[in-house]
């Protein structure tokens, strides 16, 4: 005979949508870890993402990941994703999606609808309808501003409008909001604010810190101005993220530290990469490119003294929450960023974890260049960005909040009198407890 606390668990299904592939670097940073916590914690998960053509080839990867998925208890439904022709594309990306994943789930239907990523929020909150079951909305930032900056449209075009409404929408009908960071807390707030404001709560862009983590023996300090000082960059390059201002900081860093030589890991295309750098005047022995696995990032960041983000200035900056500033801050490696990205700049001035360049200029970028050697030299700064990643960026603590936030949604939908407040379900589960009611 089932117990309550099982018929409780089982109960507790979550359809899973995300415009990503499990496959691709956001999968395997942001979706598996924290769906495998879930699924510890007693939460049966039906996951639908969208693979690229070529991740669907390589069969080893993709049954690695399988077999991953379902010894969690996780049925995996991946779509083939489709980029060209742009708008057709992700029409039928978005119906193919809505049809699979109400397949998959009528027989067995979900507690609720979790749509991650703007694409996956349509298909989400279109199958919510059809299941009749609660719509959580995850935002990553907001991705018609992102378009704009990223340079792909025009800001204020039909395109632009159009798509901004419809996030919008989401963001006001959804039951419940994850977003990434508190100044994306604050305007969703003021849109949604006849909801709860306990539906809407901020999960940032969170890292394993059992896999990222400083080296036993930290990188010696900096002791004069021609000591190495490695930098480095991990993820995409082009469009909002700026290779061209990280090329200035780079020649301007050579002046102070002459030695110093940027790494980047990136999927992007090498070609482009490799002529934007030469456009900027970087000579080719100051930098390397290379492509690395999620898994093998951890060991590759130990080499290094400093990482890299540049974005071009907008709400989206202001919103966003990098996962590599916390794969870099759990290394124990503070970061060199650009100004206006909101949480972040607050973070890097108040714990003294990094530099903010404030503007794109030879003056603002050798300043900067100037303060990162002399934080260089501060034989507590690795502890001190190991304690930001571990305050502001760790997986557990955000999979805590994703669990409370599904029980106090699943709390909703069963009451018929009074809601529930928040505070109720934000009681901190003991190590043993399971996920289960």
């Amino acid at each position: 005979m089932k117990t309550t606390d099982e018929s409780a668990a089982q109960r507790m299904h979550i359809l899973y949508i995300v415009y990503w592939g499990v496959l691709e670097p956001l999968g395997q940073a942001l979706v598996v870890p924290p769906l495998l916590r879930c699924a510890a914690a007693g939460l049966r998960v039906t996951l639908v993402t969208f693979e690229k053509p070529h991740h669907l080839a390589d069969r080893t990867a993709m049954e690695k990941n399988r077999r991953q998925l379902r010894a969690a208890g996780i049925k995996w439904l991946p779509l083939k994703y489709h980029q060209r022709p742009t708008a057709p594309a992700t029409a039928y990306d978005i119906a193919h999606g809505v049809a699979r994943s109400l397949l998959l789930t009528l027989r067995h239907r979900p507690t609720m609808v979790h749509g991650r990523t703007y694409v996956g929020g349509i298909i989400g909150s279109l199958a919510s309808r059809v299941l009749r079951r609660p719509f959580i909305f995850h935002g990553e930032g907001f991705w018609p501003d992102e378009k704009v900056d990223s340079g792909c449209w025009a800001k204020g075009s039909w395109v632009h409008r159009t798509t901004q409404r419809q996030e919008k929408k989401m963001f006001r009908r959804a039951d419940a909001v994850i977003v990434l960071s508190d100044v994306a807390h604050n305007i969703v707030g003021k849109w949604r604010a006849a909801r709860p404001p306990a539906s809407t709560v901020t999960v940032p862009s969170c890292v394993n810190l059992e896999e990222f983590r400083p080296a036993p023996e930290p990188l010696p300090q900096l002791q004069n101005q021609s000591a190495a000082c490695p930098l480095v960059y991990v993820g995409s390059l082009g469009g909002r993220y700026r290779l061209d201002q990280m090329a200035h900081f780079l020649k301007m860093a050579r002046r102070e530290m002459p030695s110093t030589r940027l790494t980047i890991y990136s999927h992007s295309d090498p070609e482009m990469i490799r002529s934007q750098l030469q456009q900027c005047d970087v000579e080719d022995g100051w930098w390397s490119l290379e492509y690395l696995p999620h898994d093998r990032l951890p060991q590759a960041l130990l080499a290094q003294s400093a990482g890299l983000h540049f974005l071009t200035p907008g709400i989206n900056a202001c919103v966003g929450s990098p996962t590599k500033i916390g794969e870099y801050w759990a290394c124990g490696l503070p970061t060199v960023v650009s100004s206006g990205m909101g949480d972040i700049d607050t973070i890097v001035r108040r714990e003294r974890v990094g530099v903010v360049v404030e503007t794109d200029t030879d003056d603002a970028c050798t300043q900067a260049a100037r303060e990162l050697r002399l934080l260089l030299e501060d034989r507590e700064l690795p502890q001190r960005c190991r304690r930001a990643a571990e305050q502001y960026y760790s997986l557990e603590q955000g999979v805590q909040t994703q669990l409370q936030l599904y029980r106090w949604v699943a709390q909703q939908d069963r009451s018929s009198g009074e809601k529930a407040p928040l505070k109720t379900y934000l009681q901190t589960p003991s190590a043993g407890d399971n996920f289960s009611d």
